[in-house]
């Protein structure tokens, strides 16, 4: 089980790093997917493919500004207050 979690972050945080950042600040920006290259809006993640969206700023980890993908163990994220990428499994 573990293995395939580590796997969906490394996917994730993989599609993620290849989405320029100037499409990530538009999509945060204007809350528009459509800002986001068609191939790299969803991820698998557990059951289903997930598609990008903003992390709330409030959320488990501390207060950001970020977008990517949560599930109920992958977390990929780009981080705009850091600028920097961040892929976790728990």
């Amino acid at each position: 089980m573990h293995s395939i979690i580590t796997y969906e972050t490394n996917v994730a945080y993989s599609k993620l790093k290849s989405i320029p950042i100037e499409s990530l600040i538009k999509f945060q920006e204007t809350k528009d997917v459509q800002n986001i290259p068609q191939e790299n809006r969803r991820a698998w993640i557990g059951v289903r493919y997930r598609e990008i969206r903003i992390v709330s700023k409030s959320g488990k980890i501390r207060d950001i500004s970020a977008v990517g993908w949560r599930g109920n163990s992958v977390f990929a994220y780009y981080d705009f207050d850091e600028q920097r990428y961040h892929g976790s499994y728990h």
